[in-house]
């Protein structure tokens, strides 16, 4: 059996962007204008983008995320868009849920997966 299209099973057109900084950079002018670009072409299509801050990596290689998730927060607003979870605040506060520091281990993806559930309740409640 074919499933029925999204929209008629109650798919609202929601797209999660979840964005990662590799390396410690702090220039944010092409993260800013791809993740415009990819918001504005999903919203062309009758989607609506929910951004994530950055999942946060104890690694040495991810110390700049806050200059980034400032683009996450202020594109946002902008495009008054749903929030998405702090992936930032999660693993920060759990870093025992990484397989090499940088990949959630299974914990971490079962945490991932309820924090993008608790963000999109609002849409889908």
């Amino acid at each position: 059996m074919i499933p029925a299209p999204a929209e008629k099973r109650g798919f609202k057109g929601s797209i999660i962007l979840k964005m990662v900084v590799i390396g410690n950079k702090t220039d944010t002018t092409a993260y800013r204008a791809n993740l415009q670009a990819m918001i504005d072409k999903l919203k062309a299509a009758g989607r609506e983008p929910v951004l994530s801050h950055i999942p946060y990596s104890p690694d040495g290689n991810h110390n700049t995320l806050d200059v980034f998730n400032t683009v996450v927060d202020e594109l946002t607003q902008q495009n008054g868009l749903q929030i998405g979870p702090d992936l930032t605040t999660w693993f920060k506060a759990h870093p025992d849920q990484f397989t090499d520091m940088v990949h959630p281990n299974y914990d971490g993806q079962k945490a991932m997966n309820k924090l993008w559930a608790d963000a999109m309740r609002r849409l889908y409640p």
